[in-house]
Order: C-alpha cells, then structure tokens, then sequence
C-alpha cells in the first residue's frame, strides 16, 4: 500500500513539473503571441429562404413546396394527423404496426 501511494505522489510531482516547464506559445514573425482568434475568418454569403408555396390536392392533403437550386437534392415529408391518442384503448399499437407497414410498401393480401 505504502509503495503504491508513493509511485502516485511521485507520478504527481513529475506531472506537475513537466507542465510548469511547457513551451511558450508560438509568437508571430513581429513578437507578439498568435492564437486562435487572430485566423481570419470569412465572411458567410447572405441566408434568404424563400417563402414555401402551399398546394392543397384534391383529397385534402397540404403540401408546403419550397424550392432551393444550390444542392440538387430533393427531400420530403409526410406528416398524418392521428397516432396513438386517437387508437381505440383494445387496439393499443394499432396506429404503430399501420404506420411500419405503410412505410415499408404493404402487403400482398
């Protein structure tokens, strides 16, 4: 035990001592000490989303089309109203397995 809590105490002085002795900081050709605020940072392009487009269908769906041409990407989501506070209380995870098998294409029958 006595030899144990010695290797710490010495572990911990020569940590202690190799910090103390650490290097300056990298100074700049005119002396003075560069950091991190000192890189040039420059100045983002102007952020204007466009106001979304809203398209009822027929069937009563609302879609929200808003159009951006800087990335050739297309992304969309399907938002139903409902989900498990509407399920009837002998059909609890009703509303799950529909949504899972809505997701992944159905079934034959």
């Amino acid at each position: 035990m006595k030899r144990h809590l010695l290797f710490a105490l010495v572990f911990v002085l020569t940590s202690s001592l190799t910090f103390a002795q650490a290097p300056a900081p990298a100074t700049s050709s005119k002396g003075t000490a560069s950091t991190w605020q000192q890189v040039p940072i420059p100045p983002l392009p102007p952020f204007k989303p466009q106001q979304p487009t809203r398209i009822q269908l027929s069937n009563g769906m609302v879609i929200f089309l808003q159009e951006d041409h800087e990335l050739p990407l297309i992304n969309g989501f399907a938002r139903i109203r409902g989900g498990s506070r509407t399920e009837p209380a002998d059909k609890v995870g009703m509303v799950s397995m529909y949504g899972q098998v809505w997701r992944t294409g159905g079934t034959k029958s």
